[in-house]
């Protein structure tokens, strides 16, 4: 390995990647209020519901923080876009979002941890690479989750 790409990301940076601000809003407002019926709803010409996003997103979340604790990443039979949408019954939805929202905050506290940030656990990537990749990677599909929140009228969330 000749290069390391680093990314030390301070515990501020990574609250505003994860947690929404400026230009984000919070997973937590992004996903109040939704319904398992909302949230397991098919959208004309779109490929995935809001919960198949989220089961994505929770699904690289898990990978991201097993690498973190040093775990096998991923099994042998692999595949883009076919193992990495598990189904959820919609009756786990909010289940769904507790652990979501969970194992992202647990994430996010390894930002906490200069040392944790600076392991080689991918190829050439740290951990502090690993997590604010993957806080992109959540924008990407939050953003997609309001488009679809619109779609379906429900947007914004009902405050309170």
């Amino acid at each position: 390995m000749d290069k390391v790409i680093r990314l030390l990301p301070s515990r501020d940076a990574l609250g505003i990647l994860y947690n929404g601000e400026w230009e984000h809003r919070s997973p937590e407002y992004i996903l109040r209020g939704l319904t398992a019926e909302q949230a397991h709803a098919r959208i004309p010409m779109l490929p995935h519901t809001i919960s198949d996003l989220l089961s994505h997103m929770q699904y690289w979340q898990d990978r991201r923080l097993e690498l973190s604790r040093g775990e096998v990443s991923l099994p042998e039979d692999f595949q883009f876009g076919i193992t990495d949408f598990p189904d959820v019954d919609p009756a786990g939805w909010e289940e769904q979002v507790s652990h979501f929202l969970a194992t992202l905050a647990e994430l996010q506290e390894l930002g906490g941890n200069e040392a944790a940030l600076e392991a080689i656990v991918f190829d050439d990537r740290d951990i502090g690479m690993v997590i604010a990749s993957h806080a992109l990677h959540n924008s990407y599909h939050l953003g997609q989750i309001v488009t679809m929140r619109q779609l379906l009228g429900v947007w914004p969330p009902v405050e309170g």
